[in-house]
């Protein structure tokens, strides 16, 4: 499957823990509607990462696999976004998610509570 690549230290069983994923929601997952300024950003980081554009922004999606380096599983992957039937935008941890004020909310009590409950420089 496709995992998107979670932040945080290590959890039970030195497993990676997420801060942002599913598990911290207050709500359920935003969707991103097809012809909507997220798909359209979605549409465009999977070009971007596919024709290797990082001449005009490196998106740091290496891990999806996405560029044409990588063969017919890039091509599907792109074909997938383009038909919006699957992409990284569509999954419940990525930035987008995280960035909307309840998701972005939850994250930063539990960084405070991981830290003592202490609150850094504003």
């Amino acid at each position: 499957g496709d995992e998107g690549a979670g932040g945080g230290g290590e959890g039970a069983g030195g497993e990676p823990e997420r801060l942002g994923g599913a598990a911290d929601a207050p709500s359920p997952p935003l969707e991103i509607r097809p012809l909507s300024a997220g798909w359209a950003l979605t549409v465009g980081a999977h070009l971007v990462a596919f024709f290797d554009l990082r001449v005009i922004v490196d998106l740091q999606l290496d891990q999806w696999h996405l560029s044409w380096r990588h063969g017919q599983q890039a091509r599907r992957r792109l074909i997938d976004a383009l038909l919006w039937r699957t992409s990284v935008g569509q999954a419940a941890d990525n930035a987008a998610q995280d960035i909307c004020p309840p998701r972005a909310a939850a994250i930063n009590a539990r960084l405070r509570r991981r830290r003592g409950g202490g609150g850094g420089a504003r």
